[in-house]
């Protein structure tokens, strides 16, 4: 209600409009990467990419993000050329990312997307995509979640 929003406005010490002004719910971010072949990741500066200027606006509830734009059929059909993969900038335990697709950096510095499985060891895990065969006991290095998919603009 109108008296709730001038209470909590009061609490917090500023403007009933404050609360609900949403001209700062965005945030850019710049295109760390493009997903190419097999899924694999390099950076946006390599090979004279045009991403690499680019910035992508998503929103500010989503944190610190970075954003990786695919290239050509490398995930097709989950996603089509140019989409925009919004992935947590903080990396996660991969225990905690089982099930999810995720951005990984694996042990011998190889980085691709990939839905994360446990695997048979403690530290081991199984890295699918619906396009590439598995890849089995593998040591991740970085884990960041896909937060948001975005179509290509």
């Amino acid at each position: 209600t109108a008296q709730s929003l001038k209470k909590i406005a009061a609490a917090l010490g500023v403007k009933p409009g404050e609360l609900l002004d949403t001209s700062n719910a965005w945030q850019d971010i710049s295109v760390l990467g493009i997903v190419g072949a097999n899924g694999a990741i390099r950076a946006a500066a390599e090979n004279g990419s045009h991403h690499k200027a680019r910035k992508i606006r998503i929103p500010l509830a989503l944190g610190d993000a970075v954003a990786l734009v695919v290239e050509g059929q490398s995930l097709y059909p989950r996603y089509d050329d140019g989409a925009i993969l919004i992935c947590s900038k903080k990396p996660t335990d991969p225990a905690n990312a089982v099930g999810r697709e995720c951005f990984v950096v694996m042990s011998n510095g190889a980085s691709m997307i990939r839905r994360v499985e446990k695997g048979g060891g403690d530290d081991a895990y199984m890295l699918t995509a619906h396009n590439q065969p598995p890849m089995l006991e593998q040591e991740i290095l970085a884990c960041r979640p896909v937060l948001l998919s975005l179509p290509s603009e």
